[in-house]
């Protein structure tokens, strides 16, 4: 009888084990490949002049995408979480795109194209390294870009001087200044 009552906590525990294991291990990913490290996303063309999008793919290189004129969406395949900018221009004149930052943001706005653009400036700094692109990573650009939301004309504002903050990890909303 003693060794029923043994042989069934043992019964139980073994099952609770092997799912305690899998749930440990489906957050690293790479233990099962099944769950990926990519995902597959839609932006949103918000204007239908434009002409290409370009974004830093997750070897750091910039990537320039082609729009057909009237195109309403962009499918891609991005990793997952990787913050990630992309911007939407109009045309090689154009010194001010709509954008959003992956995966806060798959809609593109003007707050959003300028808070794209400021990331976009970091990550295709020279300096940006591996300890450098932690620190833009873990940076709250959702928040960034709720503030930003708050000027009518965001364009006008100090871009260098916000990227220059954010790099050194200093940055504060009383850094947010227009241009001189």
């Amino acid at each position: 009888m003693r060794t029923f009552i043994l042989f069934r906590k043992t019964f139980c525990a073994v099952p609770l084990f092997f799912c305690v294991l899998l749930c440990v291990s489906a957050c690293s990913q790479s233990a099962f490949p099944f769950f990926g490290t990519h995902e597959k996303i839609v932006l949103k063309v918000p204007d239908p002049e434009a002409a290409y999008l370009l974004f830093v793919d997750e070897k750091g290189e910039v990537r320039k995408t082609t729009l057909s004129a009237g195109q309403g969406e962009v499918r891609m395949v991005v990793p997952k979480n990787r913050v990630t900018p992309f911007l939407f221009y109009t045309g090689e004149a154009d010194t001010c795109p709509l954008g959003c930052v992956y995966p806060y943001d798959t809609v593109s706005d003007k707050a959003g194209g300028f808070t794209a653009f400021i990331l976009y400036r970091l990550l295709t700094a020279a300096q940006a390294d591996g300890q450098k692109y932690e620190r833009i990573s873990l940076f709250n650009w959702a928040k960034l870009k709720e503030v930003i939301t708050s000027y009518e004309e965001p364009w006008i504002l100090d871009d260098a001087l916000i990227a220059e903050k954010i790099a050194a990890g200093r940055f504060s909303t009383r850094n947010i200044k227009k241009k001189k």
